[in-house]
């Protein structure tokens, strides 16, 4: 049985790994690598391996880096399923289009040749089929997979896999314990191998549960500067986690009741997603809505669809909350917004996620006094907070908490998922914590599981 990394190995971005048993291929996750043009040219690159080889897929979860490149592994000739719980197949879906959508327009506008097109998102979605959590579940010949919670996002997995008389772990992103909506990563206790991401190696978070105290000192310093506070959020979890936060906020009367806009369609139709899976979320929300008919809703919640509600946007006076994507400020509204307000000392703009190398979002999180938006040098006189209370990334004593877990002698640990330094900084951490054999995959490796 061998195991190749195609993606996510020695980066954060383009999870895809392709397991090959006696009897069947399968891949595990397809995501974008994200982070700049050699990035680009990556997703643009032949897959390292045929497509039409490919018996099954597993999806751990609809995060763009890790179902980015789907519709095109389609589009090259897989023919096989692709199995992951009901909300990521629902979620997958809006983010395959909504990625189709904005390669069309730079289609039209630059003439660039789209990674794939509408046609082949249907394909895939076609291809879906809805595993439950603790559903084990023949998914090939001699393949079998049972999904368990992450904790990352709504519906996310972590996925064990039986073949070949071995157990192989997939972590697939272990969330932040004590968020919010959904719950803690689940801990499996048995495994050979394990795959486990490494994105906040050498970090230590503030507890998750301070999101709601860290929202409201950001909002009421905005208010008292009587500025805009710009928030950089993933469509997919992060928004609404800020939506429920200042939804309990109001409630308690802890903040006042300024302008919000959630300027993201797909954050939108992701929110609309959620709304549907009320059972997998954790005790805590599940309370909320005995008494609460809608917990995503605010009294001056602005929800702006189209470009032209986008623009309206600059014409409400400060202080107003500007929720808008991309989550690393690579594109979408967000930039329009940091073109507009970034100069502007009373502003603050307040990053909620994993900000990866090469991107606008790390740029300003180091401190850079210039950035160029749309042909344009603006300098950077907005103030620039972080907390990684907001990450929907487990930290390192989370990982090393999560990888305890397991209890049986685990043969062999691959650490992907993570940035050079996270990685090496997680694998001291574990070899101080734990007696395991460590491989860091390079790309394109590949490593018999014996």
């Amino acid at each position: 049985m061998k195991l190749s990394f195609y993606g996510a190995a020695g980066e954060v971005t383009g999870s895809n790994y392709l397991l090959k048993t006696t009897r069947a291929n399968v891949v595990f996750d397809c995501g974008a690598f994200q982070g700049g043009k050699d990035s680009e040219l990556k997703n643009m690159a032949p897959f390292l391996y045929d497509p039409r080889s490919v018996d099954a897929m597993v999806l751990t979860h609809a995060h763009l880096d890790h179902v980015g490149r789907l519709a095109k592994l389609v589009r090259d000739g897989f023919a096989g399923e692709i199995y992951a719980t009901p909300p990521t197949i629902e979620l997958a879906k809006l983010v395959m289009e909504d990625s189709a959508v904005i390669m069309s327009h730079e289609e039209m506008k630059f003439g660039d040749q789209p990674m794939f097109r509408a046609e082949d998102v249907a394909k895939a979605v076609e291809k879906f089929r809805p595993i439950k959590y603790n559903e084990r579940t023949q998914i090939a010949d001699g393949v079998e997979v049972n999904l368990v919670d992450a904790g990352h996002i709504l519906g996310s997995a972590s996925v064990e896999v039986w073949a070949d008389g071995r157990k192989i772990l997939f972590s697939g992103d272990i969330g932040n314990s004590g968020a919010p909506i959904i719950n803690d990563p689940v801990k499996v206790e048995e495994a050979d191998y394990v795959i486990c991401e490494s994105t906040y190696g050498g970090r230590t978070h503030e507890p998750a549960q301070e999101q709601k105290k860290f929202l409201d000192e950001v909002v009421d310093l905005s208010v008292a500067r009587n500025g805009v506070l710009l928030i950089p959020s993933f469509a997919l979890e992060r928004s609404q986690q800020l939506l429920f936060n200042l939804h309990q906020l109001l409630e308690e009367k802890k903040i006042p009741d300024i302008p919000v806009f959630l300027d993201s369609p797909l954050a939108i139709k992701a929110t609309e997603v959620f709304k549907k899976f009320p059972e997998y979320f954790d005790n805590e929300t599940k309370s909320h809505l005995d008494h609460v008919q809608d917990f995503f809703d605010l009294p001056s919640l602005k929800l702006t669809r189209s470009v032209e509600e986008s623009k309206k946007i600059n014409t409400t006076p400060p202080p107003k909350i500007i929720i808008a994507g991309s989550g690393m400020m690579t594109g979408g509204r967000i930039k329009f917004h940091l073109r507009e307000y970034l100069d502007q000392p009373t502003t603050m703009i307040f990053v909620v996620g994993y900000q990866a190398d090469g991107t606008l979002g790390r740029r300003l999180l180091d401190g850079v006094k210039t950035v160029d938006l749309f042909g344009e040098k603006i300098k950077v006189k907005a103030q620039v907070k972080a907390k990684g209370a907001f990450s929907a990334h487990a930290d390192e004593p989370q990982l090393i908490s999560w990888l305890k877990g397991v209890k049986s002698p685990i043969k062999e640990l691959f650490l992907t998922h993570g940035d050079p330094k996270a990685r090496d900084l997680l694998e001291v951490a574990i070899g101080k914590n734990m007696q395991v054999e460590i491989e860091k995959p390079r790309f394109g490796q590949t490593v018999e599981l014996e």
